[in-house]
């Protein structure tokens, strides 16, 4: 978006997330590298499926399965950056343990798939440009 905040949508409630500050993006960027590793090779047989930012909810759907041979608490680690910098559509931080809390009590189905869009909006620019990935994809 060019200002530095960034927004998807999951069901009917659109969040928001602040993207990384560049020293924050080498650091982020090397552990998802070092966490996502075992996953890439599945990630990247499934680049044919990704068909862009609109279809994100999609891929994240679509590469749940390949997460299972990630470690648990590595993967925590990266989910807790990633809500740390999402937000509510209220603009309440998902950092914030009392917001984490009750938003997620009263929209608990959107919990793992909100962390994994947010995760993938701050570390896709990490991966090989995909299909539908790159900022300068000029497919429509």
């Amino acid at each position: 978006m060019g200002n530095g905040i960034g927004e998807f949508t999951i069901g009917n409630h659109k969040y928001k997330y602040e993207e990384l500050s560049p020293i924050d993006a080498l650091r982020f960027g090397t552990q998802c590298v070092k966490t996502l590793g075992p996953a890439a090779s599945s990630l990247l047989a499934l680049a044919g499926q990704i068909q862009g930012a609109a279809k994100v909810a999609d891929v994240v759907e679509s590469v749940a399965p390949a997460l299972g041979s990630i470690d648990e608490a590595k993967l925590e680690a990266l989910l807790k950056v990633a809500y740390g910098h999402a937000y509510t559509p209220q603009n309440e931080s998902l950092g914030n343990e009392a917001v984490f809390n009750s938003w997620f009590r009263e929209h608990p189905h959107e919990l793992f798939q909100a962390g994994l869009v947010a995760l993938y909006m701050l570390a896709k620019d990490f991966f090989p440009k995909l299909p539908g990935t790159a900022k300068t994809d000029s497919r429509p």
